[in-house]
Order: structure tokens, then sequence, then C-alpha cells
């Protein structure tokens, strides 16, 4: 679980505060958009209540009861803005991830869904790789033979795929029961499967 703490205003101005609540609300419809099923965001109302807050970003997670807690910061002047962002396991209050952002301001909507949608993305394939180093490996295999068939699933079919297709498709098979989480596998193997379906469809 996660939750999107408000950015905090640096500006010096409280009139900005509108454009560092709305790149809050913004990550946090992004992120609630991403795999909802496997990633649970603490809803905005819940989250607020923090803003303005001198609490550890922790302490808040803590009481939120997520795992995972993601803070920032708006800096603006004239019309430019920094936006800095962090993402922080409660746990043991590690840093995972920081990242800042430096744009010209020519539009508040244009600015908040780019960086709302970047820090998003970031976010969630930081979570994904985190979660795949914490889960066993399996035993060890010899990858080589494996690697050598996964590169026909990259190959277009007219250059006469079919006589591999199988062994390639229970290579990568191999793979993912090695590695579940295996993304490279898995997106190959899709991706393989799709093109010899939409082949024979033609």
């Amino acid at each position: 679980m996660l939750a999107v703490l408000p950015f905090e205003n640096l500006s010096g101005d409280p009139a900005q505060e509108y454009f560092s609540d709305g790149l809050s609300e913004e990550t946090i419809v992004r992120l609630g958009q991403m795999s909802p099923g496997r990633m649970g965001v603490i809803a905005r109302t819940s989250s607020m209540a923090y803003k303005q807050t001198h609490k550890p970003g922790a302490q808040i997670g803590l009481e939120l009861g997520v795992d995972y807690v993601l803070e920032g910061s708006v800096r603006r002047e004239a019309d430019r803005v920094r936006i800095t962002a962090q993402l922080i396991r409660v746990q043991d209050q590690i840093h995972l991830w920081a990242e800042t952002y430096d744009r010209r301001l020519r539009g508040v909507l244009d600015t908040h869904s780019e960086i709302g949608a970047t820090i998003a993305a970031q976010v969630r394939l930081k979570l994904i790789l985190t979660r795949q180093q914490k889960e066993p490996r399996g035993r060890p295999f010899n990858w080589i033979p494996i690697r050598r068939k996964l590169t026909l699933l990259t190959q277009p079919s007219s250059f006469g795929f079919d006589r591999d297709f199988k062994g390639a498709e229970a290579a990568a098979r191999r793979a993912i029961q090695l590695n579940e989480n295996s993304l490279i596998c898995i997106s190959r193997m899709c991706f393989r499967i799709l093109d010899n379906m939409t082949r024979h469809w033609q």
C-alpha cells in the first residue's frame, strides 16, 4: 500500500498552493490507474489530511498503515518550476528513489499531467524491482540456451519462425517457471504468441 503525501509548496507564496495540491492529486490518480489490483493507493482525502504537518513521512506512513510513502515539494519562480519527489519505505525509512524535475511552465494542467504521469511510472517500476529483489529466484539454472531460444521470440514470423516457435515458447515458459516475475520473458513470450495468432488469422 502506498500513500502520496501533499507536495509541499516552497515558493513562499500561499497563492501557489493550488499548484502543489493539483500535482498531488494528479499523481494519486495516475498511480491509482496503474495495476490497482496489485498496488493500492491511499485516497486523496486521507493523505491530504496531513497537509502542512511537521510529522516525518515514515511516521505518517505508520499512522496510515502503508508500506511506502511518496512525498515531494514544489518551487516556482516566474515561468519556471522545480519539483522534487522521493519514495520512502516505511519499515526502515530507507529512501528507495528520488528525482528532481525542472520545467518551464507553459500550462498548469499540462505540467501536472506530464510530471504526475512520469512520477507514477517511475515509482511503479521501482516498486516492481523492489518486490523482485525480495522474492526467491529459484535454483541455479543454465540460462544460455534459454536466452538463445528467447531471441527467436523477437523475430518476425515471416523469417521462417514456424519450425522454432514451439521450442522458443517452451523456453520462455521454462524461464517463467524459474522466475515468474521475469518481465522480459513474459513480454517476449506474449509478443510471439500474439504474433503467431495474428498470422494464422490472416
